[in-house]
């Protein structure tokens, strides 16, 4: 999905590959998502970005929602900012959300009941990737500390992969709900008082 026109694609991005690895390194320290989107607003990033940026962690409604490490909601706005910079040098809007935020979304529904078999794989695909970043080790040896049968990359990432349904239209609902709340925010409330907003929805997981 193009988002500029010709004219505009034509100018240079005053984001070169230096700010954005300053944003990044901003954002794994901890930079509030509201200060990280003012930098970006001085760029043309489209305003769903923006909204993607700063809107809400959306998570499955659960009376288990309270027990999520507080590491993975820490950590979901600068997987946001990471893929946000990958698809405005594309000049695109796309529906990826990263692994910290899948899990984070998807943690209490895993404490409620038994996942369905292809979300199970999906969730236990982006924590270990969650927690691969968060240690600094390889995916590779996340599963080898936890054991059992990793999932690889491919069932879920590629177009054809057995689960890659299921995950682009996980990751895409995520992705609309969070813009949608982000948008009904008024601009006095845009910036809270604590990080991260957190809203439970009911999603279907099982």
């Amino acid at each position: 999905m193009q988002l500029f026109a010709e004219d505009d694609l034509a100018q240079p991005s005053r984001l070169t590959a230096n700010h954005q690895k300053m944003l990044v390194a901003l954002a794994d320290i901890g930079c509030g998502k509201h200060v990280l989107a003012a930098l970006l607003s001085l760029d043309r990033v489209h305003q769903d970005h923006i909204r993607f940026l700063t809107g809400p962690i959306v998570q499955h409604r659960s009376p288990w929602a309270g027990m999520t490490p507080e590491w993975l909601y820490e950590a979901v706005t600068a997987d946001r900012l990471r893929i946000i910079l990958e698809e405005h040098k594309r000049s695109q809007i796309g529906w990826r959300v990263g692994p910290a935020e899948l899990t984070a979304v998807m943690y209490p529904a895993t404490m409620d009941a038994p996942l369905s078999m292809e979300y199970s794989d999906i969730y236990l695909w982006a924590a270990a990737r969650a927690n691969a970043r968060r240690t600094g080790k390889t995916a590779a040896e996340i599963w080898s500390a936890v054991g059992g049968e990793p999932v690889a990359d491919r069932l879920i990432v590629d177009p054809s992969g057995r689960y890659h349904h299921s995950y682009r239209q996980l990751c895409g609902d995520i992705r609309r709900r969070v813009v949608k709340a982000a948008a009904k925010v008024s601009r006095a409330e845009k910036i809270p008082d604590q990080e991260p907003a957190i809203v439970t929805e009911q999603l279907s997981l099982f």
